[in-house]
């Protein structure tokens, strides 16, 4: 599984020659000082906004939007450590609104940033946003909540609000400076569930659901595709094999089918989810690629169990292949990511089929990531027996683990006796885990067999 520094949120333009984005740690876990026009320039180069920019900044901060867990009890998991980057340019340039709110990978390291450093000034501004879909537009519906906000605060607040994007589908940014958390915590919850109340997406992975609601409402979205009828599973293929220019990188028609796909009827779309399942498989790499991100943008639509068969096959089709156009890891890690994104949404048997693989001897390094992302409480109560099955996967179920602040010394007495000292230890240093060294000490005075 491929390791990114960082990921990249809804670039726009706020001003003249200017963008706005924002930036969270990758699974390598990251981090970033104060940057440098070096680092931006190749930020900007993988953006795709051509021109190298004249200035840059960084404000470290939280957001809620970020999170793939903002109903979680602690509050460092509902408000993520991220960053709002302002990249400024000597000529023009566009940041088009984004046609979909997952983030992007984006491999820049910061060489001057010492690994591990936690800047504490996170903890003194935050982002709270919310997606929301309707034409009455977002700038009304600004005024009302920064309003609102500073009824509910005993004190003044440096507030900054903004909106990302236009049409029937838009970001609300409430921007608070000079916080302290997690004191402030009470008030940045009571914020993000009133965005929640007023019909808001508090979270990126809640977006789908929203714009489904609102195609329900009958609201016609923008329609690439023109999509009136399901295609013909030759002409299907044709559509899913073309790629299409993205913020970013290109995008599957897998991808813009997705976005179609709450405008058909309820039997259209059953169809047209079934004839997609069917092309997982397809010989052509972009038409399996496609297939795949279908299912990763529309995690409610039918697959009749499609993705569990292809990741429990591991077939040469999808194992070390990589996805066209490029994602993260291989096409297993994409189907055990689509698997992820349809547990989330209630899929009992795609949440059961990552599960086993976790547990089967050899086949768990492509569902780590996919598990922690829906089911950490399992992950982490099963760590040893998945471990003991796939050595491979303690760097990162170590790294995850340590993340989330869960303890580590039952997992790593229960390996005793099951895997070798070099793999705990290997995990332990790549996790930059807290006291290993007692960990380790523990492991070998107890494990005289395991080397």
């Amino acid at each position: 599984m491929s390791l990114h520094e960082f990921y990249l949120w809804t670039p726009y333009e706020v001003a003249p020659r200017t963008i706005e984005c924002d930036l969270t740690p990758g699974e390598s876990d990251a981090s970033l000082g104060r940057g440098s026009l070096q680092w931006a320039a190749r930020v900007a180069r993988d953006l795709g906004l051509g021109d190298a920019p004249v200035g840059w900044s960084l404000l470290p901060m939280r957001t809620n939007f970020c999170s793939d867990f903002v109903e979680e009890p602690d509050w460092k998991d509902r408000w993520r450590r991220a960053w709002v980057l302002r990249l400024e340019f000597a000529g023009e340039v566009h940041a088009p609104g984004p046609e979909r709110w997952e983030p992007y990978p984006i491999d820049a390291p910061d060489p001057d940033s010492p690994y591990g450093y936690k800047d504490p000034a996170h903890d003194r501004s935050a982002l709270v946003a919310a997606v929301f879909a309707g034409e009455s537009g977002g700038h009304d519906l600004a005024d009302d909540v920064s309003q609102w906000l500073r009824r509910q605060s005993e004190r003044p607040l440096d507030l900054r609000v903004s909106v990302n994007g236009a049409g029937d589908i838009w970001q609300l940014r409430l921007l608070l400076k000079d916080i302290e958390l997690p004191a402030d915590v009470p008030l940045l919850d009571g914020v993000r569930d009133h965005l929640k109340a007023l019909g808001g997406a508090i979270s990126w992975n809640h977006v789908t659901g929203l714009v489904q609601r609102r195609s329900a409402e009958r609201v016609v979205l923008p329609s690439p595709l023109g999509l009136k009828e399901v295609p013909s599973e030759e002409e299907l293929k044709r559509l899913l094999a073309t790629q299409y220019p993205g913020l970013i990188s290109a995008q599957t028609g897998g991808e813009k089918l997705a976005y179609e796909y709450s405008s058909l009827t309820a039997e259209q779309r059953a169809l047209l989810a079934r004839r997609v399942a069917g092309l997982i498989l397809d010989p052509d790499v972009a038409v399996r690629t496609a297939a795949i991100r279908f299912f990763q943008v529309q995690p409610d639509a039918p697959d009749d169990g499609a993705l569990s068969r292809a990741l429990a096959s591991r077939s040469p089709l999808l194992a070390n292949v990589k996805p066209q156009p490029p994602g993260v890891g291989d096409l297993l890690l994409e189907a055990a990511r689509a698997l992820s994104l349809k547990a989330k949404a209630g899929d009992a048997e795609a949440l059961e089929t990552l599960r086993r693989e976790a547990l089967t001897e050899g086949r768990a390094a492509p569902v780590i990531l996919p598990l922690f992302m829906v089911d950490s409480e399992w992950l982490f109560d099963n760590a040893a027996a998945v471990i003991a099955g796939t050595p491979d996967a303690a760097p990162a179920l170590f790294g995850y683990m340590v993340r989330k602040s869960a303890d580590l010394r039952p997992v790593v007495s229960s390996l005793r006796g099951r895997v070798s000292r070099e793999v705990v230890e290997h995990a332990l240093e790549q996790a930059d885990a807290p006291s290993r060294e007692q960990l380790l000490e523990a492991f070998r005075q107890e494990s005289p067999d395991a080397s």
